[in-house]
């Protein structure tokens, strides 16, 4: 990896790297220094330039950085691609904290390492950490929790889905906002909780917010809250969010608040149509992060079952007929139905395998291609006439005011006047509440 890979990278490193408050530094694979942001100067008292001479091994010696190369250098198994954390003394320093935790991230490249993405947190102490203050039972569920978010869904044999992995780890180390794009069921949320998992701040809490299932006003008082008492926020479809709670956030993106976006589609005709605003667009894409569906990442199918299966608490695995069987669907709903279809099976089995038989119907009907929505074409045009029906009554017990109709329906007023576009429900309210 050299000096011009990573000021090329599509990630802009630099931008990226100098927007985190905590020291953060990029070494290539033979460890050589390749960028340090202005916190990592700060706490080093080293100028980037003169950094540039580093090679950070145990075994520098000889010259007035030494001892700050052999605090700096990664342990062994991060150079073959394994993430590590270490407390470290610092040597020949006569102020500041005596100790740093320095956590290493390999950065891939279609399976291989690339560089070395380091983060620095200070310590007073060779033996404190954050969870020595917690009591065991709820340090032992933190943990658990963290284990049941890791990366481990992103384990694949698939270059795209490897470079999606060393992004997100690129943006838990950064704290940095991003963008997770991606179709419904490909498991945003559940990367954003990996994201968290991996991040500094994975002691406090995370807070995922279903933007056209909430109030505004709930999703405003949530937004309220100090940065310092929130791990990370993730919302779910930011282009439901009124322009001014929209601007809002915005704000508080460039005051470091974590923040993540899902966005089940692109955002070009959001923007283009006005419902996302630019400047949260701006302000949150630092890192776009596209989350694959299931059908272009088949190869990683036995691996994401028994993943699923365990994480689920069911320690079985599948038939090589059941695995056809599921190569063979379109998995319109992508983890999630794979997730349900793994559940339902598991609990109709008593074998070690899970077998075609276990499988949901429409998965081992023989052809059977349709996915479940093409299987019930009715069902779609059923609901929409109920959800109409919704519409129009709450709009009639409002007197046509749409806010209050809203009010009604437990949705926002936007929302209420997609749906009534949409299902082409005409607007003869009173102009005032329109």
């Amino acid at each position: 990896m050299s000096d011009s890979t990573v000021a090329n990278d599509d990630l802009r490193w630099a931008t990226l790297f100098q927007r985190v408050l905590e020291p953060v530094f990029v070494l290539n694979q033979r460890r050589r220094m390749l960028f340090a942001n202005a916190a990592w100067e700060a706490i080093t008292k080293v100028q980037l330039a003169d950094a540039k001479t580093l090679t950070c091994t145990t075994r520098d010696t000889g010259h007035a950085l030494a001892d700050l190369a052999n605090t700096l250098a990664p342990p062994d198994e991060v150079l073959s691609g394994m993430s590590a954390s270490v407390r470290r003394p610092l040597m020949g320093r006569e102020v500041g904290p005596p100790w740093w935790d320095i956590d290493f991230v390999p950065l891939m490249g279609d399976g291989q390492p690339l560089g070395i993405l380091g983060r620095i947190r200070a310590s007073e102490s060779a033996t404190t950490s954050p969870k020595s203050t917690l009591s065991a039972n709820l340090a032992e569920l933190r943990q658990q929790t963290q284990q049941r978010y890791s990366m481990a869904l992103w384990e694949s044999a698939v270059p795209a889905v490897r470079r999606m992995a060393t992004q997100a780890r690129l943006v838990a180390t950064a704290g940095c906002p991003a963008a997770l794009v991606g179709e419904t069921g490909t498991g945003k949320r559940t990367l954003a909780r990996a994201i968290h998992a991996l991040s500094s701040r994975r002691e406090l809490p995370f807070v995922g917010l279903a933007c056209d299932r909430l109030p505004a006003d709930v999703i405003r008082t949530a937004l309220e809250q100090q940065p310092e008492n929130l791990g990370m926020v993730y919302l779910q479809g930011p282009a439901e969010l009124p322009r001014d709670l929209q601007a809002e956030l915005a704000k508080r993106l460039v005051d470091q608040t974590h923040v993540l976006l899902g966005c089940p589609t692109e955002p070009a005709s959001d923007l283009r149509e006005g419902r996302l605003t630019e400047e949260l667009w701006a302000a949150a894409s630092t890192v776009v992060i596209a989350v694959l569906p299931l059908r272009l990442r088949l190869a990683d199918l036995p691996r994401l079952a028994d993943k699923l299966l365990r994480r689920g608490g069911v320690d079985r695995g599948l038939t090589p007929a059941a695995f056809d069987q599921l190569r063979s669907h379109l998995w319109p709903g992508n983890l999630d139905e794979l997730d349900d279809v793994l559940g339902t099976a598991a609990t109709r089995s008593d074998q070690p395998l899970i077998d075609v038989g276990d499988l949901p119907l429409y998965l081992r009907e023989p052809g059977e291609k349709a996915t479940p929505r093409e299987a019930f074409p009715a069902l779609d045009k059923l609901l929409e006439q109920v959800e109409a029906r919704m519409i129009r009554l709450a709009l009639d017990r409002a007197k046509g005011n749409k806010t209050k109709a809203a009010e009604l329906l437990g949705i926002w007023r936007p929302r209420l006047l997609r749906r009534m576009e949409a299902l082409g429900i005409a607007d003869t309210g009173n102009s005032e509440a329109s």
